[in-house]
């Protein structure tokens, strides 16, 4: 296993890092005790509608709908959840975000952001969707490299110019 500071040779296998993150245990960060730095308050954005939906069957809208609203009865007023990444690419994602806007309005604790391409077309949507927030996905894990340039490698990659 290669640790954070190695990185793993440019046409090796990807390094998922499993000495932190093992596959059958909860990840582990290493600490013996809490570092300092640590805020006195700490707090959640939940990934479910975006994430979620690359794994597996996408949600109608109802179930997003659904969802957010078992996510907002669970986190209250606590502030445990403050924000719920969506995409909006889809028929679906869309009316299912405009539902959930409506909720945060009333009052919902939950805050709906999107996760959008890197863009100008994106920048656009979101805008003309009143979102306060969007997180720009431009993926350069290792974990995206190597499995996104599998046939050329990590050297190739690399090598690529600048656009």
């Amino acid at each position: 296993m290669t640790d954070l500071t190695s990185p793993p040779a440019l046409d090796g296998g990807p390094d998922y890092f499993e000495t932190y993150f093992p596959r059958d245990a909860l990840p582990s960060y290493g600490w013996s005790s809490l570092p300092s730095g640590l805020p006195a308050q700490a707090w959640t954005t939940e990934t479910t509608h975006r994430d979620g939906q690359q794994g597996g069957l996408p949600f109608t809208a109802k179930q997003s709908v659904e969802v957010y609203q078992i996510l907002c009865d669970f986190t209250a007023q606590s502030g445990a959840i403050r924000q719920a990444e969506f995409f909006v690419y889809r028929a679906q994602d869309l009316s299912a975000l405009r539902a959930i806007q409506e909720k945060y309005a009333g009052g919902a604790p939950i805050e709906p952001t999107t996760w959008i391409r890197a863009s100008t077309t994106d920048v656009a949507l979101i805008q003309k969707l009143s979102i306060a927030e969007s997180g720009l996905l431009a993926s350069i894990s290792d974990y995206h490299v190597f499995h996104k340039f599998r046939t050329a490698g990590r050297r190739s990659a690399a090598s690529l110019p600048p656009r």
